[in-house]
C-alpha cells in the first residue's frame, strides 16, 4: 500500500491532531505569504521582522512535529513542549500587532490568522496531554530485538 508510512497520521488519537497542525501550517504559511506581499515589513521597524520569523519558528515546531508522528514516534512529553513553543512564538507574533501602529487594512487578516492559530496551538497541547499516550513503533528500526534478551526489551519498552 502507497500510504502506509502515512497511515499513522489518520488514527483515532492523532488525527485530530494532524487536522490541527495542518490547519495551524496553512495560517501561518498564509500570514508570512501576505507579509511578504503586502510589503508591511518595509515600512515598519525592526520589531515588526519578528512577526514573520516567529510564524517561520512555528511552521518548523509544526513540521518537526508531523515528521516525529510519521516515523511513528510519538512522545506525549516532546509533542508538548512543540505546542508550548509553537503557542509561546505565536502569541509573541499576537502581542507585537496589538502593540504596534499598522494603518494597513490587511493586518487584520493576519491578527485573525493569529488568533485562531492560538486556538489551535492550545487544542493541540490539550489534546496531546489528555487524550493521546506515549506510542514508539518498531516498524522502521531494522532488525529490532536482533541477538538482545528480552529484559533488555522489556526495560526498553517500560521507558515509552
Amino acid at each position: 500500500m502507497w500510504c502506509h508510512p502515512l497511515k499513522y497520521l489518520f488514527v483515532y488519537p492523532f488525527l485530530p491532531l494532524t487536522i490541527a497542525k495542518f490547519l495551524n501550517l496553512f495560517l501561518h504559511v498564509e500570514s508570512v505569504v501576505i507579509w511578504q506581499l503586502t510589503s508591511l515589513h518595509l515600512n515598519h521597524s525592526f520589531i515588526s521582522f519578528l512577526i514573520p520569523f516567529c510564524d517561520l519558528v512555528s511552521i518548523a515546531f509544526l513540521l518537526i512535529s508531523l515528521w516525529f508522528t510519521v516515523q511513528k514516534f510519538y512522545w506525549k512529553k516532546v509533542e508538548c513542549c512543540f505546542s508550548l513553543c509553537g503557542f509561546f512564538f505565536n502569541f509573541i507574533s499576537l502581542a507585537v500587532i496589538f502593540e504596534s501602529n499598522f494603518q494597513h487594512g490587511i493586518i487584520y487578516n493576519i491578527l485573525f490568522n493569529h488568533l485562531l492559530s492560538i486556538f489551535s496551538w492550545i487544542f493541540l497541547l490539550w489534546w496531546a496531554w489528555i487524550k493521546t499516550k506515549n506510542t514508539v513503533s518498531n516498524l522502521f528500526i531494522s532488525e529490532w530485538g536482533f541477538a538482545t534478551e528480552n529484559i533488555e526489551i522489556e526495560a526498553l519498552q517500560d521507558h515509552f
